[in-house]
Protein backbone atom coordinates (compact mmCIF):
# COMPACT_ATOMS: atom_id res chain seq x y z
CA UNK A 1 0.00 0.00 0.00
CA UNK A 2 2.76 2.60 0.67
CA UNK A 3 3.92 2.22 -2.94
CA UNK A 4 0.38 2.19 -4.37
CA UNK A 5 -0.83 5.28 -2.48
CA UNK A 6 0.93 7.86 -4.74
CA UNK A 7 -0.85 6.28 -7.71
CA UNK A 8 -4.20 6.46 -5.93
CA UNK A 9 -3.56 10.11 -5.01
CA UNK A 10 -2.81 10.94 -8.65
CA UNK A 11 -6.04 9.24 -9.78
CA UNK A 12 -7.93 11.21 -7.13
CA UNK A 13 -6.53 14.49 -8.49
CA UNK A 14 -7.67 13.59 -12.00
CA UNK A 15 -11.13 12.73 -10.70
CA UNK A 16 -11.40 16.06 -8.91
CA UNK A 17 -10.49 18.20 -11.95
CA UNK A 18 -13.07 20.79 -12.93
CA UNK A 19 -12.80 20.94 -16.71
CA UNK A 20 -15.19 22.20 -19.34
CA UNK A 21 -18.18 19.92 -19.93
CA UNK A 22 -16.96 19.23 -23.47
CA UNK A 23 -14.18 17.12 -21.92
CA UNK A 24 -16.53 14.84 -19.94
CA UNK A 25 -15.99 11.91 -22.31
CA UNK A 26 -12.22 12.42 -22.19
CA UNK A 27 -12.14 12.27 -18.40
CA UNK A 28 -14.39 9.19 -18.31
CA UNK A 29 -12.24 7.40 -20.89
CA UNK A 30 -9.10 8.19 -18.87
CA UNK A 31 -10.66 7.01 -15.59
CA UNK A 32 -11.66 3.69 -17.18
CA UNK A 33 -8.14 3.31 -18.55
CA UNK A 34 -6.50 4.01 -15.17
CA UNK A 35 -8.10 0.90 -13.69
CA UNK A 36 -5.28 -1.03 -15.35
CA UNK A 37 -2.63 0.35 -12.97
CA UNK A 38 -3.88 -1.95 -10.21
CA UNK A 39 -2.13 -4.86 -11.98
CA UNK A 40 0.80 -4.27 -9.61
CA UNK A 41 -1.16 -5.83 -6.71
CA UNK A 42 -2.53 -8.75 -8.75
CA UNK A 43 -1.28 -12.32 -8.90
CA UNK A 44 -2.28 -14.89 -11.49
CA UNK A 45 -4.83 -16.18 -12.26
CA UNK A 46 -6.06 -14.23 -14.12
CA UNK A 47 -2.89 -13.03 -15.81
CA UNK A 48 -2.23 -9.33 -15.10
CA UNK A 49 -1.65 -8.75 -18.83
CA UNK A 50 -5.17 -10.02 -19.56
CA UNK A 51 -6.64 -7.79 -16.85
CA UNK A 52 -4.91 -4.75 -18.39
CA UNK A 53 -6.11 -5.59 -21.90
CA UNK A 54 -9.70 -5.92 -20.67
CA UNK A 55 -9.77 -2.22 -19.76
CA UNK A 56 -9.64 -1.34 -23.48
CA UNK A 57 -13.36 -2.07 -23.88
CA UNK A 58 -14.47 0.20 -21.04
CA UNK A 59 -12.16 3.02 -22.13
CA UNK A 60 -13.13 2.70 -25.79
CA UNK A 61 -16.82 3.01 -24.86
CA UNK A 62 -16.21 6.72 -24.16
CA UNK A 63 -13.40 7.13 -26.69
CA UNK A 64 -15.71 5.98 -29.49
CA UNK A 65 -18.08 8.82 -28.60
CA UNK A 66 -15.18 11.22 -29.05
CA UNK A 67 -14.24 9.63 -32.36
CA UNK A 68 -17.82 9.92 -33.60
CA UNK A 69 -18.11 13.55 -32.49
CA UNK A 70 -14.81 14.77 -34.02
CA UNK A 71 -14.39 12.48 -37.04
CA UNK A 72 -13.27 14.63 -39.96
CA UNK A 73 -13.31 17.75 -37.75
CA UNK A 74 -10.36 17.53 -35.34
CA UNK A 75 -7.56 15.01 -35.90
CA UNK A 76 -6.02 15.81 -32.48
CA UNK A 77 -9.10 14.35 -30.75
CA UNK A 78 -8.81 11.12 -32.77
CA UNK A 79 -5.08 10.93 -32.01
CA UNK A 80 -5.89 11.28 -28.29
CA UNK A 81 -8.18 8.23 -28.43
CA UNK A 82 -5.73 6.15 -30.48
CA UNK A 83 -2.78 7.02 -28.22
CA UNK A 84 -4.71 6.10 -25.08
CA UNK A 85 -5.66 2.69 -26.53
CA UNK A 86 -2.07 2.10 -27.66
CA UNK A 87 -0.81 2.80 -24.14
CA UNK A 88 -3.07 0.08 -22.72
CA UNK A 89 -2.03 -2.47 -25.34
CA UNK A 90 1.68 -1.64 -24.94
CA UNK A 91 1.43 -2.01 -21.14
CA UNK A 92 -0.32 -5.36 -21.58
CA UNK A 93 2.44 -6.59 -23.92
CA UNK A 94 5.16 -5.39 -21.51
CA UNK A 95 3.58 -7.11 -18.50
CA UNK A 96 3.04 -10.31 -20.50
CA UNK A 97 6.73 -10.43 -21.41
CA UNK A 98 8.33 -9.41 -18.12
CA UNK A 99 5.72 -10.03 -15.38
CA UNK A 100 3.57 -12.90 -16.64
CA UNK A 101 2.62 -14.03 -13.11
CA UNK A 102 2.53 -10.55 -11.59
CA UNK A 103 5.05 -8.59 -9.53
CA UNK A 104 7.17 -10.57 -7.06
CA UNK A 105 9.70 -9.32 -4.53
CA UNK A 106 13.23 -10.61 -4.93
CA UNK A 107 13.83 -12.90 -1.90
CA UNK A 108 17.55 -12.13 -2.12
CA UNK A 109 17.10 -8.40 -2.65
CA UNK A 110 17.71 -5.49 -0.31
CA UNK A 111 15.40 -3.05 1.42
CA UNK A 112 13.98 -0.30 -0.79
CA UNK A 113 15.66 2.37 1.34
CA UNK A 114 19.08 0.71 1.00
CA UNK A 115 18.66 0.38 -2.77
CA UNK A 116 17.73 4.04 -3.18
CA UNK A 117 20.65 5.11 -0.98
CA UNK A 118 23.16 3.00 -2.95
CA UNK A 119 21.81 4.38 -6.24
CA UNK A 120 22.26 7.96 -4.98
CA UNK A 121 25.86 7.24 -3.98
CA UNK A 122 26.61 5.69 -7.37
CA UNK A 123 25.28 8.76 -9.18
CA UNK A 124 27.19 11.15 -6.90
CA UNK A 125 30.56 9.59 -7.77
CA UNK A 126 31.74 11.56 -10.82
CA UNK A 127 35.54 11.25 -10.78
CA UNK A 128 36.90 8.10 -12.42
CA UNK A 129 38.60 5.74 -10.04
CA UNK A 130 41.92 4.05 -10.93
CA UNK A 131 41.45 0.63 -12.43
CA UNK A 132 42.19 -2.10 -9.96
CA UNK A 133 44.00 -5.25 -11.07
CA UNK A 134 41.63 -7.85 -12.36
CA UNK A 135 40.85 -10.47 -9.73
CA UNK A 136 41.63 -14.09 -10.37
CA UNK A 137 38.72 -15.83 -12.07
CA UNK A 138 36.47 -17.47 -9.53
CA UNK A 139 35.79 -21.14 -9.78
CA UNK A 140 32.30 -21.55 -11.21
CA UNK A 141 29.85 -23.02 -8.77
CA UNK A 142 27.26 -25.57 -9.77
CA UNK A 143 23.75 -24.08 -9.85
CA UNK A 144 21.26 -25.52 -7.39
CA UNK A 145 17.99 -27.07 -8.51
CA UNK A 146 16.15 -24.04 -7.12
CA UNK A 147 18.23 -21.66 -9.25
CA UNK A 148 17.59 -23.75 -12.36
CA UNK A 149 13.82 -23.76 -11.75
CA UNK A 150 13.83 -19.97 -11.27
CA UNK A 151 15.73 -19.52 -14.54
CA UNK A 152 13.30 -21.77 -16.42
CA UNK A 153 10.33 -19.91 -14.91
CA UNK A 154 11.82 -16.60 -16.02
CA UNK A 155 12.15 -17.90 -19.59
CA UNK A 156 8.55 -19.08 -19.75
CA UNK A 157 6.62 -17.46 -22.57
CA UNK A 158 3.00 -16.46 -22.94
CA UNK A 159 1.93 -19.83 -24.36
CA UNK A 160 3.33 -21.69 -21.34
CA UNK A 161 6.49 -23.07 -22.99
CA UNK A 162 9.88 -22.69 -21.39
CA UNK A 163 13.54 -23.45 -21.95
CA UNK A 164 12.87 -27.03 -20.80
CA UNK A 165 10.08 -27.64 -23.32
CA UNK A 166 10.94 -30.43 -25.74
CA UNK A 167 13.93 -31.81 -23.80
CA UNK A 168 14.34 -35.57 -23.92
CA UNK A 169 13.29 -37.39 -20.78
CA UNK A 170 16.20 -39.26 -19.19
CA UNK A 171 15.45 -42.78 -17.99
CA UNK A 172 16.80 -44.18 -14.72
CA UNK A 173 19.55 -46.21 -16.39
CA UNK A 174 20.87 -43.05 -18.11
CA UNK A 175 21.20 -41.04 -14.89
CA UNK A 176 24.96 -41.25 -14.47
CA UNK A 177 24.99 -39.76 -10.99
CA UNK A 178 23.40 -42.89 -9.52
CA UNK A 179 25.69 -45.27 -7.64
CA UNK A 180 24.48 -48.31 -9.54
CA UNK A 181 25.56 -46.78 -12.87
CA UNK A 182 28.85 -48.25 -14.07
CA UNK A 183 30.11 -46.64 -17.24
CA UNK A 184 32.93 -49.15 -17.66
CA UNK A 185 30.81 -52.23 -17.09
CA UNK A 186 27.60 -51.49 -18.83
CA UNK A 187 25.42 -54.57 -18.93
CA UNK A 188 24.33 -55.63 -22.44
CA UNK A 189 20.77 -54.75 -23.31
CA UNK A 190 18.61 -57.83 -23.20
CA UNK A 191 16.96 -58.71 -26.48
CA UNK A 192 13.22 -58.29 -26.61
CA UNK A 193 11.27 -61.49 -26.11
CA UNK A 194 9.42 -62.87 -29.14
CA UNK A 195 6.17 -62.73 -27.18
CA UNK A 196 6.62 -59.01 -26.55
CA UNK A 197 7.29 -58.37 -30.26
CA UNK A 198 4.15 -60.28 -31.24
CA UNK A 199 2.09 -58.32 -28.68
CA UNK A 200 3.34 -55.01 -30.10
CA UNK A 201 2.57 -56.11 -33.66
CA UNK A 202 -0.90 -57.18 -32.54
CA UNK A 203 -1.60 -53.74 -31.03
CA UNK A 204 -0.32 -52.02 -34.20
CA UNK A 205 -2.63 -54.08 -36.40
CA UNK A 206 -5.68 -53.02 -34.34
CA UNK A 207 -5.24 -49.34 -35.31
CA UNK A 208 -7.70 -48.22 -37.99
CA UNK A 209 -7.34 -45.45 -40.55
CA UNK A 210 -6.41 -41.99 -39.25
CA UNK A 211 -9.51 -39.83 -38.67
CA UNK A 212 -9.67 -36.07 -38.14
CA UNK A 213 -13.10 -34.66 -38.99
CA UNK A 214 -15.77 -32.34 -37.64
CA UNK A 215 -19.35 -33.51 -36.99
CA UNK A 216 -21.91 -30.73 -37.11
CA UNK A 217 -24.31 -32.84 -35.02
CA UNK A 218 -23.10 -32.27 -31.51
CA UNK A 219 -20.43 -29.78 -32.71
CA UNK A 220 -17.55 -32.13 -32.09
CA UNK A 221 -14.26 -33.14 -33.67
CA UNK A 222 -13.34 -36.83 -33.95
CA UNK A 223 -9.58 -37.45 -33.88
CA UNK A 224 -8.47 -41.09 -33.98
CA UNK A 225 -5.50 -43.28 -34.92
CA UNK A 226 -3.21 -40.34 -35.68
CA UNK A 227 0.47 -41.17 -36.19
CA UNK A 228 3.61 -39.23 -36.91
CA UNK A 229 3.44 -40.29 -40.56
CA UNK A 230 -0.24 -39.41 -41.11
CA UNK A 231 0.28 -35.67 -40.50
CA UNK A 232 2.39 -33.00 -42.12
CA UNK A 233 5.54 -32.41 -40.05
CA UNK A 234 4.23 -34.97 -37.57
CA UNK A 235 1.67 -32.54 -36.09
CA UNK A 236 -2.10 -33.09 -36.13
CA UNK A 237 -3.79 -29.69 -36.37
CA UNK A 238 -7.40 -29.20 -35.22
CA UNK A 239 -8.82 -25.73 -36.00
CA UNK A 240 -11.51 -25.01 -33.41
CA UNK A 241 -13.46 -21.97 -34.59
CA UNK A 242 -16.26 -21.87 -32.00
CA UNK A 243 -16.11 -22.15 -28.17
CA UNK A 244 -19.00 -24.63 -28.35
CA UNK A 245 -16.98 -27.13 -30.37
CA UNK A 246 -15.57 -30.14 -28.54
CA UNK A 247 -12.60 -32.32 -29.47
CA UNK A 248 -12.60 -36.07 -28.81
CA UNK A 249 -9.17 -37.70 -29.19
Amino acid sequence: MPFLKPVQDAIGKIRSLRLDRKFDWHIKAIMEMLACVSWVIMSAPPAPSTFIKDTVGASDFWANKIRKEFKGKDDAQIAFCDTMKAMILDLSAYVKEYHLSGLMWNPRGVAMEDYEASSAVAVAVAAPTPRAPAPAPARPSMPSSGDIMKELAAKRTGDGTSAATGLKKVSRDQQTWRKEFKAEKTAPVAAAKPSAIKAAEKVAKKLGDPVCKFQSIGSKWIVENQTKESNQNGICVVEVKDPKEQVYM
